[in-house]
């Protein structure tokens, strides 16, 4: 298995999904990897993004429950900035066991293995697990925890924007702040004064937001670098 990217030439190989179980033509979903401003694993639902992996650290994609790491024995990902190519690879050989992956009708792609004991093929990995791994389910601030009622909640500081949609279920219009930033006080002439200076709130057990950008600044430098951005 070798998907692949060529930014030059436009070239892609991904993989399809099926219509549906029974048409084995074309379906909606495709798989394959790209560079954004790190590389990503990405499934699309016709030309809109349906879900991202967390990026490539070198070693594997994070946040992603198949075997990909670079200790796996014929998993590889090559990433050359410069030619502007990209490619993953996963060749795995053995006498005993039989595996093959399949992106299926529903956009989900899944491992399955053989097993000779009970002579059928059997799940083993999925990317795609929950609605929390669909992309913007819970819209722009909007927080996704399958264990609540409901399962999308808003970030602290902000509101639903469309509280009607929220109350049947549709989050994707996400949630606004309602804590304007520092930078936004001090442009609007001081109103919001004496609520502090901006910071950070820890959010554990959560996706790196889409589109990050690498950063060779330490820890502690992190907080200035941030605030001189947004500012």
């Amino acid at each position: 298995m070798k998907i692949s990217t060529d930014v030059k030439k436009g070239r892609k190989v991904e993989i399809k999904s099926w219509k549906s179980p029974d048409d084995p033509s074309d379906g909606n979903f495709s798989l394959g990897i790209e560079p954004f401003n790190i590389l990503e694993v990405v499934i699309w639902n016709n030309n809109e993004l349906y879900f991202r992996s967390e990026p490539w650290n070198g070693n594997m994609f994070l946040g992603l429950m198949l075997p990909t790491t670079v200790d796996i024995d014929g998993f590889s990902v090559v990433a050359d900035n410069q030619q502007q190519t990209f490619y993953m690879a996963y060749e795995f050989s053995s006498d005993s066991m039989l595996i093959y992956f399949k992106l299926d009708s529903q956009g989900k792609f899944i491992e399955w293995r053989w097993d000779a004991g009970k002579g059928n093929w059997t799940n083993r990995y999925s990317i795609y697990l929950t609605d929390c791994d669909v992309y913007g389910k819970c819209g722009a601030f909007g927080i996704f925890d399958s264990t609540k009622r409901p399962i999308c909640s808003c970030l602290e500081g902000f509101k639903a924007r469309n509280i009607e949609e929220w109350s049947r279920g549709n989050w994707s219009s996400g949630c606004f702040r309602t804590t304007p930033l520092q930078c936004q006080r001090d442009n609007n002439n001081g109103s919001g004064a004496g609520q502090g200076d901006d910071g950070f709130l820890e959010m554990k057990m959560m996706k790196v937001p889409a589109f990050p950008d690498r950063s060779s600044i330490i820890n502690r430098d992190c907080k200035d670098q941030c605030m001189d951005f947004v500012g």
